[in-house]
């Protein structure tokens, strides 16, 4: 951001002529002080305003990140120790980093994909796609989301799970684990790289 901002700057001095700083001046030292005190306070409240703007911008974006990462952690692990919660959050943030996956929670929990053979979306993680209603029911294991769904996307906490960007329950076999390396089994699910 300061780069744009140095190239921005370094441009506008270039291109602006010299006498225009000096027909700027000019006028500015024939305005009356109240008007440039007027001047000042309306710049002032602008950029604050601007800032402000952008702080709560970024605040509501992670806010949804942890709601999404805590709705996952809740209808994928609810039953699971608080390890195995921890590990889904943790399988969960590693793909926004990985590269290969969305970069923002939101978009990883709610991707889908084309199956061409069965001709339908498959999503990421089941509980997206089935025809349940979403809202938590118990607001206990749902606080406990929240608060391990913060603590992950902090990076306040690290997990046996560290480098997964997989995982599935222990009573089934998807196709594709025996293609990844296994690094854990946390409570039922099993983690891959």
């Amino acid at each position: 951001m300061r780069s744009i901002a140095k190239i921005f700057s370094t441009l506008f001095w270039m291109f602006i002529p010299r006498r225009f700083f000096a027909w700027l001046y000019e006028k500015w030292t024939n305005i009356h002080i109240a008007s440039k005190l007027i001047f000042l306070v309306i710049s002032v409240f602008v950029t604050s305003g601007v800032s402000m703007a952008y702080k709560l911008s970024k605040d509501h974006s992670e806010l949804r990140d942890i709601r999404c990462l805590a709705m996952n952690i809740y209808h994928e692990a609810r039953g699971e120790p608080q390890s195995g919660k921890y590990a889904v959050a943790a399988v969960t943030m590693n793909r926004v980093k990985s590269g290969k996956h969305p970069n923002d929670v939101c978009n990883v929990v709610y991707k889908r994909i084309w199956h061409k053979k069965k001709k339908i979306f498959i999503s990421a993680f089941s509980w997206t796609s089935d025809k349940h209603s979403d809202i938590p029911k118990n607001s206990t294991r749902w606080l406990e989301s929240v608060r391990i769904a913060k603590d992950v996307y902090s990076e306040k906490k690290k997990t046996k799970a560290k480098d997964a960007l997989f995982y599935h329950a222990d009573y089934v076999s998807p196709y594709w684990a025996a293609k990844k390396e296994k690094i854990a089994k946390i409570g039922r699910h099993i983690f891959y790289k």
